[in-house]
């Protein structure tokens, strides 16, 4: 049996995750500072809209970029069916993406549709086994399975030009969300939450898997899967009902543990190690690889299928040493070897645990778009990478912490010889 609790924890996490995110960021309190302008938290059902770029004080996600404005909205669709409606964006990138229960994701945009998206109609199908998207002649349409959406949109946005960021706010003003239909009637299988309101005080195996019975009753069972199914046949979990109601709370508290420790270790895992960069070039698509999606959602939920960004992580340099700002290093890019994008890159620097580092000069990405860049009159572009300037300047410097670091290089709109494996980013040279 324990085996049955560890195995839904490698199954549960990202829902779990989904759900701890979506409450974060629809129930918390509303703020007018500048740390409330920095996030795209509103209500349940209402978009926000992210004002300004994150920085070190951004705290309710991982690995924040600093590429794009947000607009985010978390809806409940059984309150109704929804029209999304977006401007003309020209030729700025710009993507909206839709999060389903599980972590998983569709998402269309400059790369789809190009500038004009059009009405995207969403609407609830609980009978259906997997979400789709579908373009039509009059627009877009979402049919969802999963009673709880994240409409995420990003917008490109160059942070050094106050004009630029004016015409990203006007972009955000245009982008509306209406309802369509009247609510749809939850049916006994998805009775709500009330009988499985998380227990006070609860260890963390028993919080765990009461948080995953609360959940559970708003997914259809044609979502489940026969794998997950004859695991929750096997501890005896019904709708309605709690995970592990005669189990002993030691044994959930060993399974959670055993579980979060199996996810932390498939992070290093969850890609290709090309010069110590980890790349996952399979993106969303997770099949039944329950570990690659839980490690994905504790290292960078919600991320984009691999088409639309592809994410390369590195946290050991050219020798294999986890990274230090006490050390210098140097990340070097050949002539003609520069990131091969249909849109942008940019390199972010982060904590070893995923935020933003405080620095003098508030730098915390460089990319195709940093103006201060130097580049070899052959083409190439050397990086510095150090907690103290650089004796060359700061003009191509990407400041470090004092301790432990992790280099994240998005690629929007990563190119077939990406995806393919031809091109991978250099090895970073401690100096």
């Amino acid at each position: 049996m324990t085996g049955s609790y560890e195995a839904l924890v490698l199954w549960g996490y990202p829902l779990v995750r989904s759900f701890e995110l979506r409450e974060k960021m629809t129930q918390a309190p509303l703020e007018t500072n500048r740390e409330a302008a920095r996030s795209a938290a509103a209500p349940l059902g209402s978009l926000g809209h992210q004002k300004l770029l994150s920085d070190p004080s951004y705290r309710v996600g991982v690995a924040p970029n600093v590429d794009t404005l947000y607009s985010v909205a978390w809806v409940d669709l059984a309150e109704g069916d929804l029209v999304l409606d977006t401007p003309d964006f020209g030729d700025r990138y710009y993507a909206f993406q839709f999060g389903y229960f599980d972590t998983s994701c569709h998402t269309v945009g400059q790369r789809t549709h190009g500038g004009c998206l059009g009405p995207v109609r969403i609407r609830w199908s609980p009978t259906t086994a997997t979400s789709r998207v579908d373009t039509t002649d009059s627009g877009i349409e979402l049919t969802c399975n999963s009673r709880y959406l994240m409409v995420a949109g990003r917008i490109m946005v160059d942070s050094a030009s106050a004009e630029d960021v004016d015409r990203v706010h006007a972009l955000q003003g245009e982008i509306g969300l209406a309802r369509i239909s009247e609510p749809h009637e939850v049916n006994s299988g998805m009775r709500g939450a009330a009988s499985t309101e998380i227990e006070a005080g609860a260890g963390p195996g028993r919080q765990f898997f009461d948080t995953l019975s609360r959940i559970l009753v708003d997914i259809p069972g044609q979502a489940l899967g026969p794998g997950i199914t004859q695991i929750l046949q096997d501890v005896g979990w019904r709708p309605g009902a709690a995970i592990g109601g005669g189990a002993a709370d030691s044994e959930m508290d060993d399974a959670v543990a055993r579980g979060l420790a199996s996810i932390r270790e498939g992070i290093t895992a969850a890609g290709e190690i090309r010069n110590g960069w980890m790349i996952n070039y399979r993106g969303v698509d997770f099949g039944s690889d329950w570990l690659l999606r839980a490690s994905v959602a504790m290292a960078q939920i919600y991320i984009n299928p691999a088409e639309e960004a592809l994410y390369p992580v590195l946290e050991r340099d050219a020798a294999g040493n986890a990274l230090d700002g006490q050390y210098p290093y140097r990340l070097y890019f050949p002539p003609g070897q520069l990131p091969p994008v249909d849109f942008f890159w940019s390199l972010t620097m982060y904590h070893a645990e995923g935020l933003l580092v405080e620095n003098p000069i508030a730098r915390y990405a460089i990319g195709d778009r940093s103006e201060h860049l130097r580049y070899g009159s052959d083409g190439s572009l050397e990086v510095a990478i150090s907690h103290a300037q650089p004796a060359q300047g700061e003009g191509n410097w990407l400041p470090a912490p004092a301790g432990g670091f992790r280099l994240m290089l998005r690629l929007y709109g990563p190119t077939s010889k990406v995806l393919h494996g031809a091109w991978s980013p250099p090895a970073l040279v401690r100096l």
